[in-house]
């Protein structure tokens, strides 16, 4: 997802991430709540809004799945959506992300090219 980032300023993209709830949840201004995501090493601090819906009771230690845009200059995972990640969606991710990363290949050189 960070690597893909970098070519935000060419198209709109929307990441889906998993990662276990490694904080609590805060809240902050307008509505944010605030956490984080851990997968492995990497953490990803991430904010959701609750402008038009709450977000769903998080649990420390499970792994939830986010879709959102990432925030390159201040580093935090702006949330759309927020749920638990099920089992076969665990089991699958890599294999989908795998799929994504050569598909974003060819979307990129054909910017490229263009």
């Amino acid at each position: 997802m960070k690597h893909w980032s970098q070519y935000t300023y060419k198209t709109a993209l929307l990441f889906e991430v998993l990662g276990t709830l490694d904080s609590a949840v805060t809240p902050g201004a307008y509505g944010a709540k605030s956490f984080v995501l851990r997968d492995g090493k990497e953490s990803l601090p991430c904010v959701f809004y609750e402008i038009d819906r709450e977000l769903p009771r998080l649990i420390r230690g499970r792994v939830h799945r986010c879709m959102g845009n990432y925030d390159t200059k201040r580093n935090i995972f702006k949330c759309v959506s927020v749920r638990p990640a099920t089992i076969v969606e665990q089991r699958t991710f890599q294999e989908f992300v795998k799929t994504s990363d050569v598909e974003m290949r060819e979307c990129v050189k054909t910017m490229n090219e263009v």
